[in-house]
């Protein structure tokens, strides 16, 4: 299965994505998704509650950094923003701040 590249205006780079489950009764999708070092969905609301899990590398919200084997939920209309961590510049801050 293939990775499918999805351009994301608002966080300016391509987010990568595979479909792993799908029921169209329900709505409910499970996916693999990868973010680039560094690029982060800035704030945005979803119609429904979801899940992430991190496999691997950090995870960045509005709330915390997330490693790999923890995870996460946000219920539905929150104001969230997520995507990868990139590690810290000379000046200590992390380079999406």
């Amino acid at each position: 299965m293939s990775w499918e590249e999805r351009f994301n205006d608002k966080a300016g780079g391509v987010i990568l994505r595979k479909e792993l489950f799908s029921d169209p009764e329900t709505g409910m999708l499970v996916r693999l998704v990868r973010y680039p070092a560094g690029l982060i969905n800035p704030r945005h609301t979803h119609p429904c509650g979801h899940g992430m899990y991190v496999l691997e590398g950090q995870l960045v919200t509005h709330m915390a950094r997330m490693v790999q084997a923890v995870s996460s939920g946000f219920p539905e209309g929150e104001i969230m923003e997520h995507g990868a961590q990139c590690g810290r510049r000379r000046d200590g801050r992390l380079c999406h701040q």
